[in-house]
């Protein structure tokens, strides 16, 4: 005979029993058997070593995946990240692309656009220094559409809001150090992208950096521009900056067409004579822009005048590249011929205590403006070599201001007046500090 107790357990042990099978009977859909198992649609391999690490599917039903791709598993010698679009249906490849540098696929999010955004842990290659690489890709093509540059931390995941713009996060370090997060514009107007622009060119073509032209010329400047942001529109404009600083700083809106690279352009039309620094600027809609290299233009006006002059100064020795303390004698005549656009005259010029002494061989051009002259020539130095120099002087009683002359001169084969200087100087001709007189003459 059994005992109660046992009886008890017995009853109770049947009761759980009764109560599943009733609880699977309401819970499991007619036609579908407790222990079935899901079938696979489609399977696809990617034999390349690394790992995937994220999916994603879109609205579209097409999954995206993220990881590594490093050939040569276990031993690879660098690893990239690859992103690989399927067709959901079929699981047909639709697109592939991989990145330029190394780096882990982390996470993938697809926005409502279609389009997956991938973060990617990048390492620089010194002591495991990880950090953040955000991409967008577009989702029909695989294009990239833009690219965020690394932020400092390594990547583990990313997600996308209902406003369209993406979050990703990550630690701040490969062992720890806690996490960073980020959100981005969706419409990539985001640090990180700017645009590139290349070497300035212009026609007339400047020669040596450098463009002679006569006043009321016009002159087309453009240069090729690149931006990861294939999506952002442009603007171009060119800066025109006196480097006398006689006139104000001018912009002229030029245009910069293309998807993701092209080249931007401007027409100037030069109304007044001087030295102008001319530069183009490219920015994208979110404010980010590049500039170009500068191109010289020496605007001269064969009827503005000629300039005379001659006297001696003490070099400035806050402004000098030379042995201060000694006096510099100049004399000086350069003026346009009738019909010319290279002007002819003279220049004389000796400092004793660096064995200097100049004598003009030709002149490449000639800027009278208001009370200012500058010219540019080439010489001999004690008689031999050729050297380039620049003048730039001051009829002061143009306006109350007493007399200056200004020399520079560079080392033998330069044509880089912002580069070094074989000896530079001036002062104004006036006191203790020099004496003589300059004359333009109008």
């Amino acid at each position: 005979m059994k005992h109660c107790c046992s009886r008890r357990n017995e009853l109770h042990w049947l009761f759980a029993i009764i109560c599943q099978a009733i609880c699977l009977w309401i819970l499991i859909p007619a036609g579908v058997r407790a222990d079935s198992t899901p079938s696979i649609l489609w399977e696809q391999i990617f034999p390349n070593g690394g790992g995937a690490n994220s999916v994603a599917v879109g609205l579209d039903g097409h999954p995206v995946v993220t990881g590594d791709d490093c050939p040569g598993e276990p031993n690879p010698s660098t690893c990239v990240a690859r992103t690989t679009k399927y067709d959901g249906t079929t699981g047909v490849v639709l697109w592939t692309v991989t990145t330029t540098f190394n780096g882990s696929g982390g996470g993938v999010a697809v926005g409502a656009d279609g389009n997956p955004v991938i973060v990617v842990g990048v390492n620089d290659g010194t002591n495991f220094n990880y950090s953040i690489r955000t991409i967008k890709y577009d989702g029909a093509t695989g294009a990239q559409l833009w690219e965020i540059l690394p932020t400092g931390a390594f990547s583990f995941g990313v997600a996308i809001g209902a406003d369209g713009n993406p979050v990703v996060t990550g630690r701040l370090g490969p062992n720890g150090g806690g996490w960073r997060t980020i959100k981005y514009s969706s419409s990539a107007s985001v640090s990180g992208c700017n645009p590139a622009v290349g070497a300035l060119s212009s026609v007339p073509a400047a020669v040596g950096g450098s463009l002679l032209i006569a006043v009321g010329s016009s002159v087309s400047f453009s240069a090729p521009w690149t931006d990861r942001n294939v999506t952002a529109t442009h603007t171009a404009v060119c800066d025109i900056v006196d480097v006398s600083g006689a006139t104000a700083a001018t912009v002229v809106v030029g245009a910069a067409p293309g998807s993701g690279s092209g080249t931007a352009s401007c027409d100037v039309i030069f109304g007044s004579t001087g030295i102008f620094s001319v530069t183009l600027t490219v920015t994208d809609q979110g404010g980010a822009s590049a500039t170009s290299s500068a191109i010289q233009v020496v605007v001269y006006d064969p009827s503005a005048g000629f300039v005379t002059g001659g006297g001696w100064f003490t070099p400035d020795p806050q402004t000098c590249v030379c042995t201060p303390g000694s006096k510099a004698t100049f004399g000086l005549v350069s003026k346009y011929q009738k019909g010319s656009s290279v002007p002819t005259g003279n220049q004389e010029f000796q400092y004793k205590a660096d064995n200097i002494n100049l004598h003009s061989t030709g002149f490449d051009w000639l800027v009278v403006s208001g009370p200012q002259a500058q010219f540019q020539g080439t010489g001999t130095i004690n008689g031999s070599g050729a050297f380039k120099f620049r003048v730039t002087v001051r009829d002061g009683g143009l306006i109350g201001q007493p007399d200056r002359f200004e020399i520079r001169i560079l080392p033998a084969g330069s044509t880089d007046f912002g580069g070094m200087h074989l000896w530079k100087g001036g002062n104004d001709l006036t006191g203790s500090d020099g004496a003589g007189s300059i004359v333009i003459h109008h």
